[in-house]
């Protein structure tokens, strides 16, 4: 009896010995495993910041994060936020995204008062095919604005054509802000292409608020039209307007 008694101390102890041993090993490789994962740079808020707040450094800071509970979108480098805006209140510590986030290199229709130039206004104007140059027009191209006048509206009481206003910005077609894949409707070798382009109902400018006044003043009471300018052209040529006298006099 006390032969076996022994063999049950001696077989609790090495139980024990060998538990110890054991977790003593997980502990290690669990160590191993947090060491190896790797740490990354993340821009976190300083502070709370409100939604639409232009981003300062002093708001901000960096910490490091294990990679594996990083979010793809997360800023990791305060520079990369020069110019940014948020999109959405932020709270202190919180890790900033992309998608919280306005610049004019990421905006989309989501924030489009980031592509309206200081001092400048969007204003839109109804557009089809004839006003919008065969519907070929894309954001980022350059136009003049024709208005078209009738009698009664017009001196020396003829009607009158003439450009109101020179080498203004096209910021959106439609609700379309951004230059996408331009597909020639003849296809190659012209051969008509199966996709079909969509007409868009609007056309989006960025004028100064003096044009912005003529602008809106042209679409209510004539007619508009707008003329896209080559990419190299940046001049203002003075013009004089027509009327159906000079029209029919003139030699062009």
């Amino acid at each position: 009896m006390k032969r076996k008694g022994k063999w049950l101390v001696l077989s609790a102890v090495l139980a024990l010995v060998t538990s110890y041993l054991l977790l003593q090993l997980l502990k290690s490789n669990a160590a191993e495993q947090v060491a190896a994962i790797p740490k990354v740079k993340v821009v976190v808020a300083a502070t709370d910041i409100g939604e639409r707040v232009p981003l300062d450094p002093s708001m901000l800071k960096v910490i490091e994060k294990n990679a594996d509970q990083v979010h793809g979108e997360a800023i990791s480098s305060i520079a990369e936020l020069d110019g940014a805006v948020t999109r959405q209140p932020i709270v202190q510590d919180e890790v900033l995204l992309k998608p919280m986030l306005a610049k004019k290199e990421w905006v989309d229709g989501s924030l489009f008062a980031m592509k309206v130039p200081a001092g400048q206004r969007a204003v839109t104007i109804a557009n089809s095919e004839l006003v919008g140059v065969g519907g070929l027009l894309v954001p980022g191209d350059y136009v003049d604005v024709i208005g078209s006048f009738e009698q009664k509206r017009a001196l020396p009481n003829q009607p009158i054509s003439k450009i109101l206003l020179q080498n203004i910005r096209v910021l959106a077609i439609g609700q379309q802000s951004r230059l996408s894949g331009v597909t020639d409707p003849q296809g190659e070798d012209g051969k008509k292409t199966k996709e079909k382009v969509q007409p868009q109902t609007t056309v989006t400018l960025a004028v100064e608020p003096e044009q912005a006044e003529a602008l809106v003043y042209a679409d209510t009471f004539g007619q508009i039209r707008l003329a896209l300018r080559s990419v190299n052209d940046k001049d203002i040529p003075p013009t004089n307007g027509v009327t159906p006298d000079n029209v029919l006099q003139r030699r062009y």
